[in-house]
């Protein structure tokens, strides 16, 4: 964050000061109490009231208040107070501030997958031209947009911002943090219907990206996702942008391949034709790297040049990696999280990949499938019999994808269905070894290294 002081916040905010000089300086700013230290700008909700009398506080801190009498009585004249009839009013102030400090490019990047993966292919282009500001690794919930928008200061050349969704207003909550120039819908597919509860909802709230682009900015969208293609963008007064493979698109991918490395393909952008290489397997690998090629030369980077810089990316960790497992195994670790979207294009890289290999899958839980969490199970038992899964493991919820499979004519021997680390641990024992490629998709990092058996499990098997 860049130094700021006291007055310069305070007719932004329409704020009154109740103590102190004004000349106060402001290094950080929260929302939560937990988080204040020297020279904090403390913005207290009304509806979350701090005890003053428990806490204590350093004598730089700054509060924005509608209730100063309280905060006095309670601290004395330690700290700063300053009196706004309305804090979140004065918090948004706050944000549209700051934000105006810098004229630089900000790209927002949803989808239901891939998101962290486009996100630091964008990062790692854009650091070639100098310093960028960005979601670190994948922590995208909204507790974080304040403090990746204060991580721009006068040195940031660029910021991309990956936009999740967990309920509506989420987009429209991010983008009023960010202002994007840019902004990106990979996919849409089911997921966070817990907070969303139906799938409609689930639908406009990613379309929110469609009005939080600024106006004059460039909306950039999958023409292949049959989804994507129900939001309205006919308002849209920027520009319009589409990546796609199947369906005519701005940017089209041709002559994908895989190699051993990842996934090679063409570029074609107007008279441009450019040969891509991707260091990440699978066809969802080639929509990613077109959006992020896309959102660059939006920005003004030279295509050629981002798809020279792409080619030196390192995949995410946890996403679709091949490591060396126990016996000269070859596993496949995607456990960053598990959609079926994702799960979906995992099992198209085992069948892939495998060759004359074994296929293994081993199968977990899809979270925030809410009450259409059957039936995209049942969908994933297809995939397996589509991509010939020879050995499946299943673990808890997912064992309905086993059952399914049964009744598509998959051999019951070949199905294990697991409740711990080790229940898969003695599954694998009978199909290990160099002639078997085992896919891991399971919802590790966000669930299941709570459980000491899938840590060992984890260590054991990947490394």
């Amino acid at each position: 964050m860049i130094r700021l002081t006291l007055r310069n916040v305070l007719r932004r905010i329409n704020g009154t000061l109740t103590r102190g000089t004004g000349e106060e300086p402001i290094t950080h700013a929260t929302l939560n109490v937990d988080e204040i230290r020297k020279n904090t700008l403390f913005f207290e909700y009304p509806s979350s009231p701090v005890n003053w009398r428990k806490i204590a506080v350093p004598s730089s801190l700054i509060v924005i208040t509608t209730d100063p009498l309280r905060i006095l009585k309670a601290v004395g004249k330690k700290i700063t107070i300053v009196r706004v009839k309305d804090v979140d009013r004065a918090y948004w102030d706050f944000v549209r501030y700051y934000r105006s400090l810098f004229d630089i490019p900000i790209i927002g990047i949803t989808g239901t997958s891939g998101k962290t993966t486009t996100t630091e292919m964008v990062k790692h282009i854009l650091s070639r031209h100098g310093r960028v500001q960005a979601t670190y690794d994948g922590k995208n919930n909204l507790n974080n947009n304040l403090p990746y928008l204060l991580g721009i200061d006068e040195r940031t050349e660029a910021a991309v911002f990956e936009m999740g969704v967990s309920h509506p207003g989420c987009i429209t909550n991010s983008c009023r943090h960010f202002r994007p120039q840019v902004g990106v819908i990979l996919n849409i597919g089911v997921y966070h219907l817990l907070g969303c509860k139906t799938f409609d909802n689930y639908l406009r709230a990613k379309a929110e990206m469609v009005d939080g682009v600024a106006p004059d900015g460039t909306l950039i969208l999958n023409a292949d996702d049959e989804n994507i293609a129900k939001i309205d963008v006919s308002h849209f007064t920027g520009r319009l942008v589409r990546f796609g493979i199947k369906n005519e698109a701005d940017y089209q991918a041709e002559a994908i391949q895989f190699t051993k490395k990842g996934m090679s393909f063409v570029l074609r952008h107007e008279d441009q034709s450019l040969e891509v290489q991707v260091n990440g397997f699978g066809e969802h690998n080639v929509y990613n790297a077109m959006a992020a090629l896309a959102s660059v030369h939006a920005i003004g980077v030279d295509l050629k040049d981002a798809a020279e810089s792409l080619a030196t990316f390192k995949q995410v960790r946890q996403h679709m990696e091949f490591v060396r497992g126990p016996k000269n195994t070859t596993v496949i670790d995607d456990t960053w999280n598990c959609t079926p979207l994702s799960m979906t294009a995992a099992l198209q890289v085992l069948k892939a990949k495998a060759g004359e290999k074994r296929k293994v899958a081993i199968l977990g839980y899809m979270p925030q499938l809410g009450e259409q969490a059957k039936g995209e199970y049942d969908r994933m038992a297809k995939v397996v019999m589509e991509t010939g899964v020879d050995h499946l493991i299943v673990i808890g919820e997912a064992e309905r994808i086993g059952r399914k499979a049964i009744q598509l004519g998959m051999n019951p021997r070949r199905i294990r269905y697991c409740k711990t680390g080790d229940d898969v641990y003695r599954a694998l024992q009978p199909v290990l070894g160099r002639h078997s490629l085992v896919l891991c998709k399971f919802p590790y990092k966000y669930r299941l290294y709570k459980y000491p058996s899938f840590r060992k499990l984890r260590k054991w098997l990947i490394g």
